[in-house]
């Protein structure tokens, strides 16, 4: 399924928090930016990983210290902040959020795992769940899975490897009990417009049928009797046409008007 996601390189020390991009000679170190005695350039032509561990002894404070400043905790004083600040900037400092994710036991993402992203509904959705997640500091991977059951559990595989902090499904037909067994596992799944009542996983609905009822009562009170339901069939992502049909037809039999 087609995905898109932050971009993060891990570093080879997984106990580091982040990693330094070190953007020329070899030569030019930290401890060199946190004196003032060099400038560092940007560059292609050379790459190089100073952790952690190595600003913070430069700059004399724990690497825990280091970490604050780089999450934004608090912790230091304001000279300290700055001297840290000033000389990861210089490098072009980047977090791994792949490392920081493995520390803090949560990535800040989560998966939203569509079904047919050409009808308009869905892009719309999306939106508002990327809204959403923005708000709350959170990055959101997307997924489309064109109701295919197969896809559905690519996407779900890829999102877990990529640490997702939990996931929002529109789910293919028949795929409940892939669902279920995935949130048994420890991921947890909110569900939309599909009934599954599991442990993990959260159903948000709309009241499709009490919306049908409310169409036909709503034509009924301007004296209409002969009414149609236009309904997609097509519609394999979710149950929603049953349960348009099913208010219909409930609101028909109320109002004594016969089905045929």
């Amino acid at each position: 399924p087609s995905m898109t996601h932050p971009s993060s390189e891990p570093s080879s020390d997984s106990s580091n928090i982040g990693q330094v991009r070190q953007r020329h000679a070899p030569s030019a170190r930290i401890s060199d930016v946190a004196r003032g005695s060099t400038s560092v350039r940007r560059s292609t032509a050379h790459v190089g990983n100073v952790t952690l561990e190595a600003g913070a002894r430069v700059v004399g404070v724990s690497a825990r210290t280091v970490s604050r400043v780089v999450n934004d905790e608090g912790g230091c004083t304001q000279e300290t902040r700055e001297r840290i600040l000033a000389a990861i900037a210089e490098v072009g400092y980047r977090p791994n959020l792949m490392a920081r994710g493995l520390i803090r036991r949560r990535s800040d993402t989560i998966g939203l795992v569509t079904a047919e992203m050409l009808d308009p509904f869905f892009p719309e959705f999306a939106d508002g769940v990327q809204r959403a997640s923005e708000g709350l500091g959170r990055t959101m991977f997307l997924a489309n899975t064109n109701v295919d059951r197969a896809r559905q559990s690519r996407a779900l595989t890829s999102l877990r490897g990529h640490g997702v902090d939990g996931v929002i499904v529109f789910p293919a037909a028949g795929t409940e009990p892939d669902l279920i067994a995935v949130a048994a596992d420890g991921l947890p799944i909110v569900v939309v417009n599909t009934e599954i009542d599991a442990p993990n996983i959260a159903v948000v609905t709309a009241d499709i049928g009490g919306g049908g009822e409310l169409a036909i009562d709503h034509l009924v009170a301007r004296g209409r009797r002969r009414i149609a339901l236009l309904i997609d069939l097509t519609a394999r992502h979710h149950t929603a046409p049953s349960r348009r049909e099913a208010g219909y037809r409930a609101a028909l039999a109320t109002a004594g008007i016969p089905f045929d």
